[in-house]
């Protein structure tokens, strides 16, 4: 399964900064329109070599250990209730893998930090930030910041910005959990995390995240589905 987009720009091929803000016009003010809609992720390689998941699904972090578990199960446990024997379900008692490495990574890096948020959504934000393998997927608000990701590295390679107009559905940090979306309504909608702005680099990077519940799916334009075609459709490369 994959996360579907279904409003991307096309794809074209731009050789200087100054065709890069010309392709940011687009037709009829594509990106213009709703600028703060639009989120851009810059890399210095295609969806082919570098399928868009976040760094938790990965080979190399926990994409093993995540293809048999990557969901919360739940578990029953036996408790004494007005001297009878009942069996008591605890929903989402056992968690991934990369979770419960996220849980480990909390409890040390208070000790690092003066203001360490107390909210687990912005803990994993800064996580990400700090290089941790979790299940947000970086982008930003600003197309020149993911101009510099895409070109920052020079493996005679393509870089790439993927374009992408971010659903309705964003978190609420006061009430939605890591386990709070059934993974088949977000294959097709998305969920969009845009963090209080806990530190200095993230704000100057305009961050901004995809959430994935199940870090495994890779994010794949819905034309590209119906075409049944490999191209990143959905990019300014």
């Amino acid at each position: 399964m994959t996360f579907e987009i279904p409003n991307v720009a096309p794809i074209r091929a731009v050789y200087s900064v100054v065709e890069y803000l010309d392709a940011l016009k687009g037709p009829d003010g594509y990106f213009e329109s709703s600028p703060r809609s639009w989120l851009f992720r810059g890399q210095t390689a295609l969806r082919d070599k570098r399928p868009l998941i976040p760094k938790a699904g990965r080979n190399g972090y926990f994409a093993m250990g995540l293809k048999n578990h990557q969901g919360w199960q739940d578990a029953t446990d036996r408790v004494y209730v007005d001297g009878k024997l009942t069996e008591v379900l605890k929903p989402h008692f056992f968690e991934p893998h990369d979770i419960t490495v996220f849980r480990d990574w909390t409890a040390r890096a208070i000790a690092y930090a003066d203001h360490f948020p107390s909210n687990h959504w912005e803990q994993l934000a800064l996580a990400q930030h700090y290089g941790l393998a979790t299940r947000l997927l970086d982008w930003s608000t600003n197309p020149l910041v993911a101009l510099f990701f895409a070109v920052q590295e020079t493996d005679n390679d393509y870089g790439v910005v993927y374009a992408f107009f971010s659903p309705n559905q964003s978190v609420n940090i006061e009430k939605d959990e890591f386990w709070s979306w059934d993974t088949d309504v977000f294959a097709s909608n998305g969920v969009v995390y845009r963090p209080r702005l806990v530190d200095r680099r993230m704000v100057v990077q305009g961050a901004v995240f995809t959430y994935h519940p199940n870090p495994l799916k890779p994010i794949i334009p819905v034309q590209e589905i119906a075409k049944g075609t490999v191209r990143a459709s959905n990019s300014i490369n």
